[in-house]
């Protein structure tokens, strides 16, 4: 296994290949995510989606499909009448043959309500249509292609970590628009490096980490905004938090003295969460 510190000049080069994603994602190199398969497509959505407020026909939202939208067949058959989702480029798979195996999979399991009728989409957007679905491939900004309060549930897994730390207020905001009021937002947050599941990426300053040519663009960025900080930007933000769990470290990953400096004054209790799911609910009146 490589060492963390090797891995960083050997993805900021293999970034730099005139590769599409597919192709990178096909060798196993960079991979958003797993919910082309269908039985963690399923249960993650499921872990979230059993959050969601009230009954009856509802409008959700997914923030980071990653690899498929397979999210979308899995919201209608929950009673979505319309569905977005949006990510910083198009990543997700478009063959109609992969979705096909992930509805065979689990119908075959009676875990779907009703029958997905895939053979009449005939192809990628045909597919979302049925599902009377919205892809956005252009990250925070995507969001402003979605209505005020038009969208009663909001969920993601593993991503919030991923959005760029400038944009992050940005983000807030605009998942506190779209959402109508009583409405609610599941977010799993997974706050180790994508190095070495460590926190390896505290070592590096900010003026480092947060140059195009760095992190960013490299397949192992992550914020760095912990968790105390990112409840603070979302109450800020008109939210009412809730920790629905937390997983930590028995001791931290890393040394203080190997911080960079502007992390050396964090609490221990930021320093030994390594993942928390958050749920925030739009209050019905702004407070």
């Amino acid at each position: 296994m490589f060492p963390w510190w090797l891995k960083i000049p050997a993805k900021l080069i293999l970034s730099r290949i005139p590769f599409s994603y597919r192709i990178f994602a096909w060798l196993g190199i960079f991979r958003h995510g797993h919910m082309d398969d269908a039985d963690y497509a399923y249960s993650t959505f499921k872990k979230h989606f059993s959050l969601k407020n009230g009954e009856g026909s509802w409008v959700g939202a997914e923030i980071g499909p990653g690899d498929s939208v397979f999210s979308a067949i899995l919201a209608q058959d929950q009673g979505a009448t319309a569905y977005w989702l949006a990510d910083a480029g198009d990543f997700a798979n478009h063959s109609l043959d992969r979705y096909a195996k992930m509805v065979t999979s689990l119908e075959q399991r009676g875990l779907l309500k009703s029958s997905f009728r895939l053979a009449v989409a005939g192809d990628f957007n045909n597919l979302l249509k049925l599902c009377n679905a919205h892809y956005l491939t252009n990250g925070v900004d995507s969001l402003s292609e979605i209505p005020d309060e038009s969208v009663d549930f909001v969920w993601s897994n593993a991503v919030l970590e991923h959005i760029r730390a400038a944009r992050f207020p940005d983000f807030c905001d605009h998942m506190y628009r779209i959402l109508r009021p009583s409405g609610c937002s599941s977010h799993q947050v997974d706050f180790k490096d994508h190095l070495a599941t460590g926190l390896n990426n505290l070592r590096f300053p900010t003026y480092l980490w947060e140059r195009e040519w760095f992190a960013p663009r490299s397949g192992f960025y992550t914020n760095r905004i912990r968790s105390s900080q990112m409840v603070k930007a979302f109450e800020e933000a008109g939210f009412e938090v809730k920790i629905v769990s937390q997983t930590k470290w028995e001791a931290p990953p890393i040394s203080r003295s190997q911080l960079a400096q502007e992390f050396t004054n964090l609490n221990d209790s930021d320093l030994l969460l390594s993942g928390t799911h958050l749920l925030l609910t739009k209050p019905s009146k702004r407070l």
